[in-house]
């Protein structure tokens, strides 16, 4: 799309590099850890590759996409998560409330799932 429209312009320029520092930031707290807090993945961990799945299972060419797919941490947890994706099924009926937590090694969608039935 950039190489279409040609290239980005100033202020996309700039909104990229933020986003670049911001990721810089996150992977930097995770240190070397897999995950933000240890080796096992949280929700935090599961909202961040939430925020940059889009980029990282298409292919839209951007500088940003480019970026994230080179991020070698974020790649790895986020491969991670796709082994250990949750899905989360709430019932919501009457008095009984029961949450059942079922580990899903799925390749269509690598993050944490939330169905609630009322």
């Amino acid at each position: 799309m950039n190489t279409m429209l040609g290239g980005a312009p100033e202020e996309m320029r700039g909104a990229i590099a933020a986003a670049q520092a911001d990721i810089e930031a996150l992977l930097g707290y995770m240190g070397d850890n897999a995950f933000f807090f240890g080796n096992k993945p949280t929700g935090i961990d599961a909202t961040i590759a939430g925020l940059f799945a889009n980029w990282l299972v298409n292919n839209v060419d951007s500088a940003l996409s480019d970026y994230l797919n080179t991020a070698h941490r974020l790649r790895i947890m986020y491969s991670a998560l796709s082994e250990w994706c949750l899905v989360t099924i709430r019932d919501n009926l009457g008095t009984n409330r029961q949450s059942i937590i079922l580990s899903a090694k799925s390749a269509v969608w690598r993050v944490v799932m939330l169905i609630s039935y009322i």
